[in-house]
């Protein structure tokens, strides 16, 4: 007995082949002109897995049973790590499909295996026995064979009628996500008068059989080539077989394979030989290090469909090239200068030694452009190592600064160097000479680039920064969903429909992160329908409950959505605090005493993460970042609810003193106002306790100041007439200049008319007032540091103010973007900074500002006519005092 490998599976299925009886791995599929079956699999399905299985059976094996050979099957798919979650094919001949069927039968009570992908491709194989069993049954009691005993037709046969309504049980309970097709013999062998397993024995459990014409028993499974119709219908099976999980069943493919994972061997582009079971290792040639860090970046999943890796996405065609374009500093969104690049040119630009840098939002597909510009650079024979900052400070520390024709170097998160503490300058130092030796293509968010690592990185750092483009609902967006439509996605005209007609679908979908996300709700037609969701929030709470719900399935434990999800959220809560600066980097360690061996919560846990290998070991890191953000902000609110609902606002206040991220208050934000947030207190006025609370606490400046000015940020953000009144009376009782700027401002974003014509007239007589105010809107709007410690002040003349008159100059066109107090506030601010900077105004900006005052005469009466006067006696074009 024995499991033999033919050909290990890189990101694919696994075909198993299983014999009959009196046969074996080599007899039972090798065709009388040397054609082997495993083998023709091997060579037609590229990177899918052949795995031959033998077990005891002969003449003279008497007393080993069918129930032996399942055992055996199980025992040796198990030590060859093909019972961890990945989606297996059976091919099973004559006997062998009962031995499948029994193996599946016996799975069932194991919750590792629940909701796991088979595929069961029958070839001659009997239902309700054969009827060479009968004639050999003299024979069989003579020797006592069990095997051929079991086979025996008639309603007597218990052990086979049993079997046949608990496969039947398990293949209408959903319990495997499962597909099958049969193959029925045609003629009897010699010596026979009828065929050994009749169609109405070996057609019985899936919708489509096809008898094979002109073959018996035996030569069913022997195909003579790759023409032979049976090899042709097992490869559109296995191609059926994944389009059915793709679309149908998205469970998290590989769940548990990332915690035994067997050695995969691949063929690089090229013929380069890779092992990608070796541990990443700094030391080693960069052949040998750009070969693992490719396998290892195409293991990263996707969103939807969640049972993609990179690799996979790309070996289907099932992505969307990306575009970039070149980025201009301060610019808008939509704003870049230059034409499209394409993702060639940018490989150009890297062979050519060039250092180049990619932005994009988060969503947006960078991780992937990394994958796909470093598959295309090792097609070119060209050496292309993808890293993050830990591996490559790694391999400077042990062999320094690889050189300019070793190879190319993708850093993938420019921005992960901000999270290394007092390894920070390091990494930026590190980072400034890669980009002086060329050849290196570094990926950032955004926003972490133009709030924090451009007044790090020395000017003209790289040669080119380039922006990843958005999708366009029309263009890519509607490829993407045309492809999902090819793999059978069935409600594609109606997500293109809704997409077409509905601005806030529109906007969603220009990430494909987003996009993604929407497709996979919308398939569902439990959910009501995505045009209900009040914001992007709604999506991920609705994403992630369905994702739950796809990984609980119907397991033997008690495992429900919500278990999954509360620790989902207990894990990123965890890291979060523990970490409040990182990414979500999860190390093995922490997350085997999480999980304690139990299988379902392993399941739930590790469904939602990604093993990553490095120089340092193994670690798991979440699908995507902001899955970690959200799940964070997710967890946050759920703890702010219990302390509400307690009255324990000392907890609220631990809460509050956390560093949250932008993305994460967001999040937070807008659950808050979602339908989901309920509790049995007035929120507003627990926040205004929480306040009070923490600005009688004695501790650092920085903290007091940083936890009542998020307290506020809550306060005001919370959409309800109670929040006006409660900051009208924390305002009036503050005496701290900052945290009374952090109250004005908040009474402006629940648009309080009288608080915010208070705060204009003590701005129009106030400096120091005046200065916090510009510096508020500049730390909000990124034109300082987001490290810099309140109170913020603009006392710089000098200071860039470029992105704030970005954003202040699209809000001053439009008095529907938000509230009309904090639209006044905006302006009043506009010109004071305007004036402060000796920044001529432009006269696009100078009309907008006096249309959009001459529109707030009616609201703001004497005090619209003093701004006024003061911006028209101004030369610049800015209010003065």
């Amino acid at each position: 007995m024995r499991g033999t490998w033919i050909q290990e599976a890189v990101g694919r299925p696994t075909i198993v082949f299983v014999h009959g009886i009196l046969s074996d791995g080599v007899t039972c599929w090798t065709n009388a002109n040397g054609t082997y079956w495993p083998g023709l699999v091997a060579e037609t399905l590229a990177d899918h897995g052949a795995y031959v299985f033998t077990y005891k059976t002969g003449y003279f094996s008497r007393a080993y049973g069918i129930g032996d050979a399942v055992e055996a099957l199980e025992v040796h798919l198990g030590l060859d790590g093909l019972l961890d979650g990945r989606p297996l094919i059976f091919v099973a001949h004559s006997m062998g499909g009962l031995v499948v069927r029994k193996l599946l039968v016996r799975l069932t009570a194991d919750a590792t295996n629940v909701n796991g992908r088979f595929g069961l491709f029958l070839v001659g194989s009997p239902t309700l026995g054969a009827s060479l069993a009968n004639w050999l049954a003299p024979f069989a009691f003579l020797l006592n064979h069990a095997q051929a005993i079991a086979l025996r037709f008639g309603e007597g046969n218990r052990w086979l009628v049993d079997l046949d309504h608990d496969f039947v049980r398990l293949k209408e309970s959903g319990r495997f996500h499962l597909i099958g097709r049969e193959l029925v013999e045609d003629v009897p062998p010699r010596y026979l008068f009828a065929p050994v397993v009749p169609s109405f024995s070996a057609a019985k459990y899936f919708d489509r059989s096809y008898k094979v014409p002109d073959t018996d028993h035996m030569s069913i499974a022997k195909p003579g080539d790759a023409d032979a119709i049976q090899h042709r219908l097992l490869v559109a099976f296995v191609q059926e077989a994944q389009r059915h999980w793709l679309i149908n069943e998205p469970w998290i493919a590989g769940a548990s394979s990332t915690v035994s994972e067997p050695i995969l061997r691949k063929r690089a582009p090229n013929g380069m030989q890779e092992q990608t079971g070796r541990p990443f290792d700094p030391l080693v040639p960069c052949e040998h290090r750009s070969n693992t860090t490719f396998v290892r970046r195409g293991r990263m999943r996707t969103a939807y469909p969640t049972d993609l890796s990179f690799a996979q996405l790309y070996d289907q065609d099932f992505y969307i090239e990306p575009r970039v374009s070149a980025f201009r500093d301060g610019s808008a969104l939509t704003d870049v200068s230059g034409a499209e690049r394409a993702v060639t040119d940018v490989i150009e630009k890297l062979i050519a030694q060039r250092s180049v840098l990619i932005l994009g939002e988060p969503g947006a597909g960078k991780s992937f452009l990394t994958y796909l510009i470093q598959r295309r650079l090792m097609e070119q024979d060209v050496d292309a190592t993808c890293l993050n900052f830990i591996d490559l400070l790694d391999i400077v520390a042990t062999s320094g600064l690889p050189s300019e024709d070793q190879e190319i170097i993708i850093l993938d998160g420019l921005d992960e160097g901000q999270v290394e503490g007092a390894r920070l300058d390091a990494a930026m130092s590190l980072s400034t000479d890669l980009s002086g030796r060329g050849r290196v293509l570094c990926v950032c968010r955004r926003e972490n680039y133009e709030l924090a690592l451009c007044r790090i990185l020395p000017p003209k750092c790289f040669d080119e920064i380039l922006f990843v483009l958005p999708w366009r609902p029309d263009i890519e967006f509607k490829k993407f969903i045309e492809k999902l439509a090819e793999k059978g996605y069935t409600r594609a005209p109606e997500i293109l429909s809704a997409v077409r007609d509905v601005p806030e679908l529109q906007s969603l979908v220009t990430r494909p992160l987003h996009a993604r996300m929407l497709s996979y709700l919308w398939q569902d037609d439990e959910l009501s329908s995505p045009l209900l969701a009040p914001n992007l929030a709604f999506v991920y709470e609705a994403y992630m409950r369905k994702f739950a719900r796809s990984v609980t399935g119907a397991s033997s434990e008690a495992w429900t959505e919500q278990d999954v999800l509360a620790q989902w959220r207990s894990l990123a809560w965890r890291e979060f605090r523990g970490k409040p600066a990182h990414r979500g980097r999860i190390e093995a360690s922490t997350l085997a005493e999480l999980i304690n061996d139990r299988q379902t919560l392993q399941r739930a846990v590790l469904g939602i993460l990604n093993r990553v290998e490095s120089a340092r070991g193994e670690h798991y890191e979440f699908l995507h970042h902001s899955f970690y953000e959200f799940l964070v902000s997710w967890e946050f609110l759920e703890r702010l609810r219990a302390a509400c609902n307690t009255g324990n606002a000392a907890d609220a206040v631990d809460l509050f003193r956390l560093d949250m991220t932008r993305e994460i208050r967001h999040y937070a934000v807008a659950q808050l106002n979602g339908d989901g947030f309920a509790s049995s207190c007035d929120i507003t006025d627990f926040l205004s306790q929480v306040y009070d609370l923490a600005r009688g606490e004695t501790g650092t400046e920085r903290s007091l100041l940083e936890t009542c000015n998020l307290i506020v940020y809550f306060l005001s953000r919370y959409v309800t007439s109670k929040a006006s009144p409660r900051l009208r009376r924390l305002l009036s009782n503050e005496s701290l200049p900052f945290l009374r700027t952090s109250l004005y401002w908040g009474a402006a974003a629940v648009d309080n008319i009288d608080c915010t014509r208070a705060y204009v007239d003590e701005l129009l007589e106030n400096k120091e007032m005046r200065a916090l105010n510009r510096g508020y809107h500049l730390y909000y709007y990124g034109d300082l540091d987001s490290h810099t410690a309140p109170p913020y002040e603009d006392n710089d003349s000098a200071a860039n103010w470029s992105r704030t008159r970005r954003a202040l100059g699209e809000r001053t066109k439009s008095l529907q973007s938000g509230p009309i107090a904090k639209c006044y506030l905006d302006i009043v601010t506009f010109l004071d900074l305007a004036h402060f900077h000796a920044t001529g105004l432009k006269e696009i900006e100078i009309k907008s500002i006096e249309q959009a005052l001459a529109r707030m005469e009616d609201v703001w009466g004497e005090q619209v006519t003093r701004v006024s006067q003061a911006f028209a006696r101004n030369s610049s074009g800015a209010l003065g005092t």
